[in-house]
């Protein structure tokens, strides 16, 4: 059974990679999401989850490229869940497979001071 899923999350670690027997490539990390509510005019993380994440192929080698611990992504994928017994106890994970992953940048992460380009006249009002 899987659901489809689309939400924002932090790296809490660099994306590792393994190949699999015919050479594709897997990308394993952990993410966290928090929900966040206003508490006597203030902020507040709440409900904090962590989550497996896995992603194949372009998107796991991408992935390892280009993400890194702390960084804020977009993750659409799918929750797959897993049973499996340990110890004569049957256990269940819910896991994220990802179909694309997008690093977000957030305004507080871009310089403040952005110069514009110089205009070369095409901006300007036609003369009639």
């Amino acid at each position: 059974m899987s659901f489809p899923v689309t939400f924002k999350a932090r790296l809490g670690a660099d994306p590792e990679i393994t190949f699999s027997a015919n050479g594709s490539a897997v990308a394993r990390m952990r993410v966290v999401t928090n929900a966040r509510r206003l508490v006597n005019g203030e902020w507040e993380d709440t409900d904090t989850s962590w989550w497996s994440l896995t992603a194949f192929g372009r998107t796991a080698e991408a992935a390892v490229e280009q993400l890194h611990k702390g960084d804020l992504v977009l993750v659409t994928g799918k929750i797959k869940q897993r049973e499996w017994e340990k110890d004569g106890i049957k256990r269940t994970s819910a896991d994220v497979v990802a179909d694309d992953l997008a690093k977000v940048c957030r305004s507080d992460q871009v310089p403040a001071q952005i110069t514009p380009a110089a205009t070369d006249g095409w901006g300007e009002a036609a003369p009639f």
